[in-house]
């Protein structure tokens, strides 16, 4: 493992003997070492190594102006316009390599919205086989949360009024006075999977449906909620969906 040293005003990154060979790294020879803002570090060449330089800074650029922009900020067209030259071009080319995605929020819009892609899952993506309770369930953790006590429910919602007013998080309420809230960046991920898989049954069991999708139950039956309030599935009986053809 690679640590830095100090020594004096200057900071020397040390390899080990195995990293060193396998590096390529040459001796003598001056690079560039650009932070990339997530933990990730750039070393170019010095020389060769400014135009890759220069592609990462304006690409963590654009990354800012997605995670800041609001849902009708970030729209297909309307988000180019926003962008230089130069920006538009990188805006580019990190679509084509899927680093950004278009999605549309369902059928009905005409234009798609630009997002990151997904990173690192979150814990209620991973179907371990198991249900915490449901207070454990975070945002940051799971990108959902559950909530039963409608005082709390409120204050949250006033806590996050700003991120759903722009559309970063949904959230609804279920028969039995559960409050389900979602980052609409995972609804989104899984929304198109859940409705083919519904599609392609006459009718399937949520046990069934969390298991095709890889899935923890409780991200499974969340978004079969907000499908519901859609109106693209139905609950024919309890935990058991069917699609509105």
């Amino acid at each position: 493992m690679a640590f830095a040293r100090k020594r004096g005003n200057e900071i020397f990154l040390v390899l080990s003997r195995k990293e060193s060979a396998e590096s390529g790294l040459e001796k003598d020879k001056r690079y560039n070492i650009t932070r990339q803002g997530d933990g990730t570090w750039l070393i170019a060449e010095s020389g060769k190594g400014e135009e890759i330089q220069k592609s990462a800074e304006l690409e963590q650029k654009i990354i800012g102006m997605l995670k800041e922009k609001s849902l009708s900020e970030r729209v297909e067209g309307k988000f180019e316009k926003s962008l230089g030259k130069e920006e538009l071009a990188a805006f580019k080319r990190m679509l084509d390599e899927g680093k950004i995605i278009a999605f549309k929020l369902s059928d009905k819009y005409k234009k798609a919205v630009y997002k990151l892609a997904a990173g690192k899952k979150k814990e209620s993506e991973q179907d371990n086989g198991g249900e915490k309770p449901i207070e454990e369930y975070s945002l940051e953790k799971d990108g959902i949360m559950v909530i039963k006590n409608e005082q709390r429910a409120k204050k949250i919602s006033e806590e996050l009024k700003e991120q759903i007013k722009e559309g970063k998080i949904k959230g609804t309420k279920t028969f039995d006075d559960f409050f389900y809230i979602i980052e609409d960046g995972l609804y989104q991920k899984y929304r198109e999977q859940m409705l083919k898989i519904i599609k392609a049954d006459e009718k399937i069991n949520l046990g069934e449906l969390c298991k095709k999708m890889g899935v923890s139950k409780i991200l499974c039956r969340i978004v079969a909620e907000f499908l519901k309030e859609e109106g693209e599935i139905i609950e024919k009986t309890k935990e058991s969906y069917q699609y509105i053809s």
